[in-house]
């Protein structure tokens, strides 16, 4: 039984990545801006112990640079809503003989590899770790086995996405861990940020 962590991500395609960028940087540009979020993501996780998988939303030989730095296979979203994709993930990851699974995108430079261990260590007490961002979503969530009510009746890309699934978990008795506040990488703002410190 082994620890899965799963990068979750779109394939790059120009229009259609980073869309709040689009305006600062040009479709293209901002095309090219999630490219360095998720091989930035990807060097950070370099020495996790976890296998790994790469989540994208198309198949495309554009991402074959990111399996062989995450030397991670890779796998096509599925569902109808973020939601759903999440979960399916997770059913497909434990559904291969995974004992844990951590979940990140791949826009938040706060997730590291020493990150993802506090997560599945956190699963030992708790059946839910969340890694929480500063725009009240989060870039992490792990499990130990699969929960579809929790993705259920989220106004996803909003401000009330942790709260709902935090109220989500508590109606169903589901313990939750969250570890500290991240932030991920949206807006103009946060593109300098991250340039900042990059």
């Amino acid at each position: 039984m082994t620890d899965v962590l799963c990068l979750f991500t779109r394939t790059p395609s120009v229009g259609e990545c980073k869309t709040r960028l689009i305006p600062l940087l040009g479709e293209a540009g901002a095309c090219d801006a999630h490219v360095e979020l998720v091989e930035s993501q990807i060097a950070r996780l370099s020495s996790t112990a976890a296998d790994c998988s790469l989540w994208i939303t198309s198949p495309s030989p554009l991402v074959k640079v990111w399996t062989d730095l995450l030397k991670a296979r890779v796998e096509v979203q599925r569902g109808d809503d973020l939601g759903q994709r999440m979960h399916f993930t997770f059913v497909d990851e434990f559904n291969r003989g995974a004992a844990r699974v951590c979940l990140i995108g791949g826009d938040c430079p706060g997730i590291t590899a020493s990150y993802v261990e506090q997560a599945f260590d956190g699963l030992n007490d708790h059946a839910i770790v969340l890694g929480p961002t500063e725009d009240g979503g989060y870039g992490l969530v792990a499990l130990r086995e699969p929960h579809l009510e929790l993705f259920e009746n989220i106004a996803w890309s909003t401000p009330e996405v942790l709260a709902e699934t935090l109220r989500n978990a508590a109606t169903r008795d589901l313990s939750v861990q969250l570890l500290d506040r991240i932030w991920d990488v949206d807006t103009p703002d946060d593109w300098h940020r991250f340039k900042a410190v990059s």
